[in-house]
C-alpha cells in the first residue's frame, strides 16, 4: 500500500490501540473521557484577566458578537474550552489548518451537550513562533494542473510571526493567487477579502489571524495569540508556577523520553538536556536559552546570565520570553480552563513525553483528540473516476500503478499483465540454461546471469516506451488521470498537508465551509473523502 495515513508507530497504537499506550497518557482519545475529566478540573483563577485579553484581541480582529458572547461565556466559572492551534500559515497555509478549526468547534458543541457544562471553542495562533520558512508560503494547483508555490520574502527569518510588519509587498502574494487560479464566480470575493484583510493588519500573524476570524467568527471561535497585550501578566504567574517545578519536570520528561525508547516508539523532541524550554526575544529576534555549566545563555550569546539573574530577568520581563514545544501545551493549560484538545500527530507524540510533566506544576494533562483527517474530491473529478468504477482512496493506495488498470478498463488493454508473464518466462528459460551451462563450464553461468540482466534490461526499455505510446494514443484520458492523482495525492502527500482552501473558495464559496465541517462532524474513519457536496467516498 503506498498510502498510509499514520505518521508514526506511536500515532497509530494512540488512534488504533491506545491500550499499547496508556503509559504516557492521562485519558483515551473517548467522548467518555470529557465526563471524567470535567469532575476533575479546578477553577481557572485568572479567568477575568484572560477574558479582558481575549475580547481586546478579537475586537482588534474585527471579530462578531458569536465570539464575543462565549468570551464573556468563558469569564464565567465553570465553563471550560476545546482547544487547538496550527502554524499561522500564508493565507491560513494548507487544509489541515481550517480542518482543525473546525474540529475544534465540532468538538466544543460535543462536549457542552456531553458534560451539560458550557465549553468553548478557542485556537491558539502561534504568533511567537520564529521559522519564518514554514509558515511564508502556500500551494495551490493552477489550470494547467502544475503545483504553484506562492511565498512571501522578508529579511525577519527569526523574529516571531506576530512580529513580523505586514508590508505592502506581502499583497503581491494575493496578485500571484489572482493569476495563477483559474475563473471561479467567487473568486473576485475571496481575492477581496485577502486583501481587505491584509490592508488592515500590522503583522503577518494578525494577518492570518483576521482571516481566520472572517471564515469562522460566526461559529463563536476565539483566537488567542501569546504575543498579544496584556498576556505577559499571564507569563508572569506561569513563570513562577515552573521555577521551583523545572528541576523536576526536566527529570519527569527525561523518565518519559526514556520509556518511550524502551517501547520502541520514536521521541518526538529529543531534548538537549542543555536547553531551558525557553526561548527569549532579543532585538525582535527569537533564540532558545541554553544552560551551559552555570550560566544562561542565548543562542548567539547576546544574554548570559547567572541562573538567578536568568529567573530575575523571566519575572521582570515575562513578554520577553516564550515557552518551546514541549512547554507550549502546559502553558496553554495553565492559561486556559482546557477540557480537551485537538492534535495533530507531531503534538500527540510531544504529549507523549509530557503526562508526568504535568503533574510536576500540578496540573493533569488533559484528553487528547486527534485531528480529524480528510481529502477533498472536487465533483467534476468525481465524475472520471466513477466512469472508470475508481474510488479516490485508491489514486492515495496504489498512485501512478493505478494507471494500467483504468487504460485496461478503457482499452482492454493491460501492459503490466503482458509483460510481467514474459520476464516470468525469461527468467525460467535462463534458470534452465544456467543450470545446464555450469555443467560446461563454471563462468558460463556468470556470463548467462549478465545476459538475462541485459535482456530484462531491455524489457524493460521496451514496456517503457509501450507506456508512452499508451499515453500518446490515450492523451485525454491521460491528462484526467494527472489532474485527479495531482489533485487528491499532491507530490505524493496528503492534500490536507499541501493544498491552499483560497481556490476552492473560489469555485465553490462559502457554502463549501458548511459541507466540511458537517462533514468533519460525520467522519468516524481516521481519513475520509468528502466530495465538494458532501457525499462520503
Amino acid at each position: 500500500m503506498k498510502f498510509n495515513f499514520f505518521h508514526s508507530e506511536l500515532h497509530k497504537d494512540y488512534t488504533l490501540n491506545f491500550q499499547r499506550v496508556d503509559g504516557f497518557y492521562q485519558y483515551p482519545p473517548r467522548v467518555e473521557s470529557l465526563t471524567h475529566r470535567c469532575g476533575k478540573m479546578p477553577e481557572n483563577s485568572h479567568r477575568d484577566l484572560l477574558a479582558k485579553i481575549l475580547r481586546e484581541y478579537n475586537v482588534r480582529l474585527g471579530a462578531p458578537e458569536d465570539v464575543l458572547e462565549n468570551i464573556d461565556l468563558l469569564a464565567e466559572p465553570g465553563t471550560a474550552v476545546i482547544i487547538g492551534g496550527q502554524q499561522a500559515g500564508l493565507f491560513t497555509g494548507p487544509l489541515m489548518t481550517l480542518y482543525k478549526a473546525m474540529d475544534i468547534i465540532n468538538r466544543a458543541q460535543e462536549a457542552s451537550q456531553k458534560t451539560g457544562r458550557p465549553v468553548v471553542p478557542v485556537f491558539w495562533v502561534p504568533g511567537d513562533d520564529h521559522d519564518f520558512r514554514e509558515v511564508n508560503h502556500l500551494w495551490i494547483t493552477d489550470s494547467e494542473n502544475k503545483n504553484q508555490k506562492i511565498s512571501l520574502n522578508s529579511p525577519f527569518q527569526t523574529r516571531p510571526i506576530s512580529f513580523i510588519p505586514r508590508k505592502e509587498s506581502f499583497l503581491e502574494a494575493v496578485n500571484a493567487l489572482e493569476k495563477k487560479t483559474p475563473r471561479g464566480r467567487f473568486k473576485n470575493n475571496y481575492l477581496d477579502l485577502l486583501r481587505e484583510t491584509g490592508q488592515k493588519s500590522g503583522s503577518l500573524g494578525e494577518w492570518f489571524a483576521r482571516i481566520m476570524i472572517s471564515l469562522l467568527g460566526h461559529q463563536g471561535l476565539i483566537l488567542f495569540d501569546p504575543m498579544a497585550s496584556g498576556v505577559a501578566e499571564l507569563k508572569k504567574e506561569f513563570i513562577s508556577l515552573f521555577k521551583p517545578a523545572a528541576s523536576d519536570f526536566y527529570q519527569a520528561v527525561s523518565k518519559k523520553e526514556k520509556e518511550l525508547e524502551e517501547a520502541g516508539y520514536h521521541v518526538q523532541v529529543q531534548k538537549d538536556n542543555r536547553h531551558t524550554n525557553f526561548f527569549v526575544i532579543l532585538g525582535g529576534e527569537r533564540r532558545p536559552v541554553f544552560k551551559q555549566g552555570n550560566r544562561f545563555q542565548s543562542r548567539g550569546g547576546d544574554l548570559d546570565l547567572t541562573e538567578d539573574e536568568f529567573w530575575d530577568l523571566m519575572e521582570k520581563e515575562p513578554a520577553s520570553f516564550s515557552p518551546d514545544a514541549l512547554l507550549r501545551p502546559i502553558f496553554q493549560d495553565f492559561v486556559f480552563p482546557v477540557l480537551a484538545s485537538i492534535n495533530g500527530p507531531g503534538e500527540l507524540a510531544y504529549q507523549g513525553q509530557l503526562r508526568l510533566g504535568y503533574r510536576t506544576m500540578g496540573l493533569e494533562q488533559p484528553p487528547l483528540f486527534p485531528r480529524k483527517s480528510l481529502t477533498l474530491v472536487e465533483e467534476r473529478l468525481l465524475r472520471h473516476m466513477e466512469k472508470w468504477e475508481v474510488a479516490p482512496r485508491e489514486f492515495l493506495e496504489e498512485g501512478e500503478k493505478l494507471w494500467d488498470k483504468i487504460v485496461f478498463r478503457h482499452t482492454g488493454v493491460d501492459l503490466e499483465n503482458i509483460f510481467n508473464p514474459s520476464r516470468r518466462e525469461i527468467r525460467e528459460i535462463y534458470e534452465q540454461l544456467m543450470a545446464e551451462l555450469k555443467n560446461v563450464h563454471p563462468n558460463l553461468e556468470d556470463l548467462a546471469c549478465k545476459n538475462l540482466k541485459r535482456i530484462l534490461k531491455e524489457v524493460d526499455y521496451l514496456e517503457g516506451r509501450s507506456r508512452e505510446f499508451q499515453v500518446e494514443k490515450e492523451k485525454t484520458l491521460s491528462r484526467q488521470f494527472d489532474k485527479i492523482l495531482n489533485s487528491l495525492y499532491p507530490g505524493e502527500k496528503l492534500q490536507e498537508r499541501v493544498l491552499n482552501v483560497f481556490p476552492f473558495l473560489m469555485r465553490y464559496g462559502p457554502e463549501l465551509l458548511g459541507i466540511i465541517q458537517k462533514g468533519l462532524k460525520e467522519l468516524k474513519e481516521e481519513h475520509g473523502f468528502l466530495t465538494t457536496d458532501g457525499r462520503w467516498k
